[in-house]
């Protein structure tokens, strides 16, 4: 989960406990999503940054900046790629190896709230 405390967390499901608490945005964290193939999370953030996780040792591996608020973010199928949706009206793919911009879309007259890769 994330939330305006400026943190995602991890909950157990049987004792409904959070196990993990991921700190480091300075602003609310507005999405968290884990890969569908690496052990990695990523987070999106009001503070313009996107964190990538190493869901083993619990740190940011990368801080992917942006110059627009986050709304949103998730992994590729195959994790090496992460669509960012921004406020500003573009989402954007990220390298997640490179840590660089490969592509800006852009089309929509306002912020871009979701934005997902395809399953296939």
């Amino acid at each position: 989960t994330g939330s305006d405390d400026k943190t995602a967390k991890l909950w157990c499901l049987d004792s409904g406990r959070c196990v993990r608490s991921l700190r480091g945005h300075r602003a609310e964290v507005v999405g968290a999503t884990f890969s569908p193939v690496a052990k990695a999370i990523v987070t999106a953030s009001m503070d313009g940054t996107v964190r990538l996780w190493s869901a083993v040792a619990w740190e940011t591996v990368r801080t992917f900046r942006l110059d627009s608020n986050v709304l949103c973010a998730g992994f590729s199928p195959n994790s090496q790629a992460i669509v960012i949706a921004l406020k500003d009206g573009t989402a954007r793919v990220w390298s997640v190896e490179a840590g660089r911009c490969m592509r800006i879309l852009r089309g929509h007259d306002g912020p871009v709230r979701s934005a997902a890769f395809s399953p296939a």
